[in-house]
């Protein structure tokens, strides 16, 4: 009988790590080639520019506000990301269960990707 090999994801927005266990009080092992990692980075960081400003009455100015969160659409991407390598690996057979750890928000993203 071909053992059951369950594959641990501990993810957020910006990090994930997977380790591998092949049964019973076989511990864990890093999937070392499957770290994913992007750097940390504040939405100034990631926009070149400042948002615009509007008029709105003669002499009075107010912000435009972006339509999106940049560090969201970010981490959103990133976890999408993981999720492709996931499913990859799931049809090439690497795993036959699979357990996830991830923050609320990457947890949200992952589900329907």
């Amino acid at each position: 009988m071909k053992p059951t090999r369950t594959w641990i994801v501990i993810a957020d927005g910006d990090q994930a790590k997977i380790f591998e266990n092949d049964g019973p009080g076989k511990g864990l092992k890093p999937i070392s080639n499957l770290t994913l990692e992007q750097e940390r980075l504040r939405a100034r960081e990631i926009m070149a520019d400042r948002p615009g400003r509007t008029g709105t009455a003669p002499g009075a100015h107010a912000a435009i506000q972006y339509h999106s969160d940049p560090v969201d659409m970010r981490e959103r991407r990133f976890v999408e990301h993981l999720a492709d390598i996931l499913d990859r690996k799931r049809m090439e057979g690497a795993f036959s269960r699979l357990v996830i750890a991830a923050a609320p928000a990457a947890l949200g993203d992952l589900r329907p990707a």
